[in-house]
């Protein structure tokens, strides 16, 4: 059985310069960012959804081990967060030897179904692991240590440094629900870094939904030409499979507030509503709800699509005529769309409300 690595631990312990790893300079970016605290201002018809809200600051740590920069342990009464970078995420992983794995978004489906693994499997058979692609939504991050809070231990948080644009950028794309590198570059391919540097490969847990079918499927067997030898499982399918609204089952089950975007319409909780793989009326939503987050992204897009090459072919979003797919600019979703918004809104809650109950009335 291969030797345990180090592992960081509770104290003033420190690596000191003798790293167990490379510290690089972190990534510097070739683009002004919009600043958080500007993207996530409210409207005042978002206001009008959620009256009275506030972003909570964050809590302060307890104590804080920096082990190089970029990683550091910050400890929080029952929890503590393992803050990585790509030179110490593997670092993190070694010696490790939980059965179970639950790769936490940030959103509700998520973190449910660490809910499911850890009632099943126990607390100290679970590891979590987070990564922050840094365009989330301030509540994103209330969301996670309030999470944190109920199931104690560790949390492993990754941060590449970049954000979805600089991968965009360098790829040279304008990204939509058929390409998104972001996704993997950002999120997946250090998840499977770390646990490919565990002692054994553990259970992957993924937080997807009855009714996703298709993106279990593709998932699973992304895994499968990956890592070969690894399970991936989906708690939210467990008996009896999870067809509630995950809002009402985070707040009176967990008893733990939903992140913002919940509360505004949305679906997911990711990328702070500027998500490439999101449809129209995502996009009419934070046109509507974050101004800012869409005239930054509207931006981004007409730059990019000005670039003179074959990105003027492409765009974020997308609509169907006559049975094909064309490019539809976020300029133009504001101009024909947002006048349309609680037309889309209601056709989208009768949608989901149908799709609820069909996976209800299953056998």
């Amino acid at each position: 059985m291969p030797k345990k690595k180090e592992q960081p631990q509770s104290g003033p312990t420190l690596w000191g310069t003798d790293l167990p790893f490379i510290s690089l300079k972190p990534f510097v970016p070739t683009r002004a960012y919009l600043p958080l605290a500007q993207a996530d201002t409210l409207s005042p018809k978002a206001l009008e959804k959620v009256p009275g809200f506030t972003y909570k600051p964050l809590p302060e740590p307890l104590n804080t081990i920096e082990y190089a920069p970029g990683t550091s342990l910050k400890q929080y009464g029952n929890y503590e967060i393992l803050h990585t970078t790509p030179e110490s995420n593997t670092w993190s992983a070694q010696g490790l030897d939980a059965p179970f794995i639950v790769s936490l978004s940030g959103g509700l489906g998520s973190a449910v179904a660490a809910e499911r693994a850890i009632q099943k499997n126990g607390r100290e058979n679970i590891l979590l692991w987070f990564a922050d692609v840094k365009k989330e939504n301030a509540d994103l991050y209330r969301f996670v240590h309030d999470v944190m809070d109920r199931f104690g231990g560790r949390l492993y948080y990754f941060t590449d440094g970049r954000r979805p644009e600089d991968v965009w950028d360098k790829r040279k794309i304008v990204p939509n629900n058929q390409i998104a590198p972001c996704f993997y570059e950002l999120k997946v391919k250090p998840f499977r870094n770390f646990i490919q540097a565990m002692n054994h490969l553990p259970v992957v847990y993924i937080g997807y939904k009855p009714g996703e079918d298709e993106r279990m499927s593709s998932t699973t067997a992304s895994y499968k030409e990956a890592i070969p030898e690894v399970t991936v499982d989906y708690p939210l399918l467990w008996r009896s499979a999870e067809t509630r609204d995950l809002v009402a089952v985070c707040e009176e089950e967990l008893g733990i507030q939903a992140p913002l975007l919940y509360k505004l319409g949305y679906e997911y909780n990711n990328c702070g509503g500027e998500c490439c793989r999101a449809g129209i009326t995502s996009w009419v939503r934070t046109a509507e709800s974050f101004p800012r987050r869409f005239d930054h992204m509207e931006d981004w897009e007409t730059e990019a699509r000005n670039q003179g090459d074959a990105r003027a072919n492409y765009t974020i979003a997308a609509r169907s005529r006559e049975g094909k797919k064309q490019p539809l600019p976020l300029s133009q979703i504001k101009e024909e769309y947002v006048p349309q918004a609680e037309t889309l809104y209601q056709r989208e809650q009768t949608k989901r409300e149908n799709a609820r109950r069909r996976l209800q009335d299953k056998p």
